[in-house]
């Protein structure tokens, strides 16, 4: 074994050369095996969609997440609720969450 194969020994790498013509279910389809079940996640987790007003309390203190390559979910800032306009999102412990415009980003809030 390679020092890679033994890194990682539970993941299978196929060369670029070989994804011409592919997407997840074609993936998913014919070169990915496992031997657990391979589900659908909208199978095993439920979307959480409630929405804070967080403008409705204008001197309460919010902590915003963000989310990025590098540490995923994290402590972006607090704001004032009275400056922010837009409702957001509620993320708990132990949720997954991620920016549907960055969805090559997803974490875990521990």
């Amino acid at each position: 074994m390679t020092a890679t194969q033994t890194k990682y020994k539970y993941l299978r790498f196929l060369p670029f050369k070989d994804l011409l013509l592919w997407d997840v279910k074609r993936m998913l389809r014919t070169r990915i095996t496992s031997n657990f079940p391979i589900v659908k996640l909208g199978n095993v987790i439920t979307e959480q969609n409630n929405r804070e007003k967080i403008y409705e309390k204008p001197n309460d203190d919010f902590k915003i997440l963000g989310v990025n390559n590098k540490v995923g979910l994290f402590d972006a800032y607090i704001e004032k609720g009275k400056n922010i306009n837009q409702p957001y999102k509620k993320v708990e412990q132990g949720w997954l969450a991620f920016n549907p415009y960055r969805i090559n980003v997803v974490s875990r809030h521990l």
